[in-house]
């Protein structure tokens, strides 16, 4: 029996709010909203997903990467994939540029 399944097209990078303290989740899933529901188990502080952002299975990891580097260029600390104080609004813009970046949309010349 072959146990290998073929990977979706698209996958979502998202960002969560920590209501309480202010802190950005960035990072990257097929659900995002079940994410938030196993995140907010580990945790009394209210969460919310603020934003999504579908793009292809094969950036997606990318897109999560570069976005929260903008992040800590922009002056946000970050423990592990939280960047501290920083507004959903924040967080959608580093998301859309990161993923405009990675698609190679941002390079002289296109």
């Amino acid at each position: 029996m072959d146990s290998s399944k073929p990977k979706p097209e698209k996958q979502e990078v998202y960002a969560i709010s920590n209501l309480k303290s202010g802190a950005l989740k960035i990072g990257k899933s097929l659900d995002p909203p079940t994410r938030v529901k196993n995140l907010q188990t580990g945790t009394s502080d209210p969460l919310l997903l603020v934003h999504r952002e579908p793009v292809d299975y094969a950036i997606a990891s990318r897109v999560e990467s570069v976005a929260r580097g903008i992040g800590v260029a922009m002056g946000k600390s970050k423990t592990r994939e939280w960047l501290a104080k920083t507004t959903p609004e924040e967080g959608q813009e580093y998301i859309q540029t990161a993923h405009t970046l990675v698609r190679g949309k941002n390079r002289p010349g296109k």
